[in-house]
């Protein structure tokens, strides 16, 4: 797969349903105001490794910012995602799903001395049945 250049997530809870119409296209439907978010973050990377008749999946990245968010990363850990990766080509990769959410893991890395940002690693995580594949999104 090419690099990645987007990372988007949302919580199970605003999820209604994903269905599979075709193979290949996925459509999520949202409960109202439901949307997957931007998660800014540079130097994305997919990670999915043969577990049997399952698979490892890691997305990590790079978060900077110039404030402090260990209080709301601690808070956002204890809830479940699906995220959606865009690679350099302008594919969009579906990883999680309701039945098999992902889990969110974060450390904080450092701080820039000069400008004072703090730099954070994320990790969104699972062992899931199916491998995450470029997906058509309705």
């Amino acid at each position: 797969m090419t690099g990645y250049k987007s990372l988007y997530f949302t919580d199970i809870s605003e999820i209604k349903d994903i269905k599979q119409p075709i193979q290949r296209e996925k459509t999520v439907q949202f409960f109202t105001n439901g949307s997957f978010g931007l998660f800014e973050t540079k130097e994305i990377s997919l990670s999915v490794t043969p577990n049997r008749d399952a698979y490892d999946v890691e997305i990590n990245s790079v978060f900077v910012t110039a404030e402090e968010m260990n209080a709301k990363f601690n808070q956002i850990k204890h809830e479940r995602y699906v995220c959606v990766l865009k690679d350099n080509n302008n594919n969009y990769v579906l990883i999680g799903s309701k039945e098999e959410p992902l889990r969110f893991e974060f450390s904080f890395t450092g701080e820039d001395k000069p400008d004072k940002r703090k730099y954070y690693a994320v990790k969104f995580y699972q062992t899931t049945t199916e491998p995450p594949n470029i997906t058509f999104l309705n």
